[in-house]
């Protein structure tokens, strides 16, 4: 396809081996590669080590090994790229857009694979790739999140385990039932369909507990109610929560309060 055609090209110039050989069809499918994704593997099974990362600075994850696809990914995402500072591109297992995930916040990185090729082949053309030197030294992250014109979209703030402990049991509330006592910022998540219903990522503060998060499923909303008490990494599942009355699973992502200004003093 063009977009490869341009980036291989552009890579080859530079590392003729930048670009790893394609996936066996058997990796594919053993890993559960959606339909929709599988040609971005088809090509090129990941990039190499020769090269910086070829996408925007993030590395082409190959589907297996040390660092890969699938050391990467847990039951709801596949992890497509990574920065190796705790950023990651990850598509849902059902397929769909590929949605960036850095420091806590999320956005739209492509619909699909044939426009995430086109933005990578633009912005390599722009900037041509360089040799990797130390591929696995990264500097620290800015503390300043990228942002781009394209919608946000609510995708996995850590494609990661989440603790051991149990949580606390989550409620559903109706969502025209009024909320007790909520703080001035407003929850809201976007809900992902998932392999067996819808999944959401919910980022609160512990002034959050107890309230509600207003979930948009398509664009019909939800409202349902946190627990009392908040842990990082706490999951919840709702059956019957969704507008299809389908599973609703939520995973609660904590996030540090922002200190208050400090008043001046003549």
């Amino acid at each position: 396809m063009d977009s490869w055609k341009r980036m291989e090209a552009l890579v080859g110039a530079i590392a003729p081996t930048g670009l790893r050989p394609p996936a066996t069809a058997a990796d594919l499918e053993a890993l559960d590669i959606p339909p929709d994704w599988r040609h971005l593997w088809a090509a090129h099974d990941g990039q190499s080590s020769d090269v910086a990362g070829l996408f925007q600075g993030w590395h082409f994850l190959p589907l297996r090994g040390g660092d890969s696809v699938e050391a990467e990914s847990d039951d709801d995402w596949l992890v497509v790229a990574k920065d190796f500072g705790g950023g990651t591109w990850a598509i849902a297992k059902t397929g769909g857009p590929l949605v960036e995930s850095l420091d806590g916040e999320t956005r739209l990185v492509a619909r699909n694979f044939i426009d995430l090729l086109d933005k990578m082949a633009d912005a390599l053309e722009q900037k041509s790739p360089t040799v990797e030197k130390t591929p696995r030294e990264r500097p620290a992250r800015p503390t300043t999140v990228r942002r781009t014109a394209e919608p946000e979209v609510t995708g996995p703030a850590q494609i990661r385990p989440a603790p051991a402990a149990a949580p606390a049991p989550l409620k559903v509330m109706a969502p025209s039932a009024p909320a007790v006592t909520e703080p001035d910022d407003v929850l809201s998540a976007i809900a992902m369909p998932s392999v067996d219903g819808w999944s959401a990522d919910v980022h609160a503060g512990l002034e959050h507990a107890g309230g509600l998060v207003e979930v948009d499923f398509n664009g019909e909303r939800r409202a349902v109610r946190l627990p009392p008490t908040l842990r990082d990494g706490m999951k919840g599942t709702f059956e019957g929560a969704t507008p299809d009355g389908a599973r609703l699973r939520i995973h609660v992502h904590l996030r540090a309060k922002m200190p208050a200004t400090p008043q001046e003093t003549s």
